[in-house]
């Protein structure tokens, strides 16, 4: 962002949740895309896989703080609050915690379909989350380690509240809505995989299996990583003495 006398210009970067910056502005009752702020106009737009956008927008429509979304190419995301006061703009780093993420959740504008999903989701995951706690408990397993594009579960996994906040920073619903879909779903399938576990009463094995090597585990871990054609677990049951190998997402 940089100020030019009357007007701010801001440069977003759209690219999913990966090396991509969203920027909107409080006015007075929601966060709104910045693109939505009285007067503000698109200057220019650079294609490409990640598509540049700069606004210019003047400084007497911005009356609330603007909050900056940026991801890394990682997917790391990061939040900042800006104020502007006497052509001059203040910014701080959001140590955005689950208590905070809530906040900012009810400072976003949802239609009609979000509020439904978005309610959805928060009544859903957090007993989803219990329970595959629970059985992590039972099976004596150490840790779920999340590899590749499974960071995005690792995250909701995590911190259901932050991952879905990540999302609302999207600025297309669309994307917002299949977003949200995607993670209640990935949530769904691994809870499904502890119903198998907890059905034969199963102990995670400290195996792990390396380009097709079983090898013995830092601890009693599951493994996810998607379209991965490698164990998630190795499971003894409890009830007949067998051993299970287990897969999550094979491409085969």
């Amino acid at each position: 962002m940089n100020l030019y006398g009357t007007e701010l210009e801001v440069v977003e970067r759209r690219s999913g949740t990966r090396g991509s910056d969203y920027y909107y502005v409080h006015d007075g009752s929601f966060f709104i895309p910045i693109s939505a702020v009285p007067g503000a106009r698109l200057v220019s737009k650079e294609p490409g896989r990640r598509i540049e956008l700069t606004y210019k927008v003047p400084t007497s429509s911005i009356k609330g703080p603007i909050l900056h979304v940026s991801f890394s190419n990682s997917g790391y995301p990061l939040f900042e609050i800006c104020t502007l006061s006497n052509n001059s703009m203040q910014c701080c780093i959001c140590d955005c915690d689950e208590d905070s993420a809530k906040v900012l959740l009810n400072m976003f504008k949802l239609s009609k379909d979000e509020v439904y999903l978005v309610r959805f989701y928060m009544d859903t995951v957090s007993p989803l989350i219990n329970d595959i706690k629970s059985v992590m408990v039972r099976s004596k397993t150490s840790d779920i380690r999340f590899g590749g594009y499974a960071e995005r579960l690792r995250e909701t996994f995590k911190t259901p509240y932050f991952s879905l906040l990540t999302l609302m920073a999207l600025p297309d619903e669309k994307g917002r809505i299949q977003s949200i879909e995607v993670r209640l779903s990935h949530i769904a399938e691994l809870w499904v995989f502890t119903k198998l576990i907890e059905v034969i009463d199963g102990e995670t094995l400290d195996r792990w299996v390396i380009e097709g090597l079983t090898i013995n585990s830092p601890g009693n871990n599951w493994w996810i990583e998607f379209m991965r054609n490698e164990p998630i677990a190795f499971i003894k049951s409890r009830r007949n003495n067998e051993e299970y190998t287990i897969y999550y997402q094979p491409s085969i």
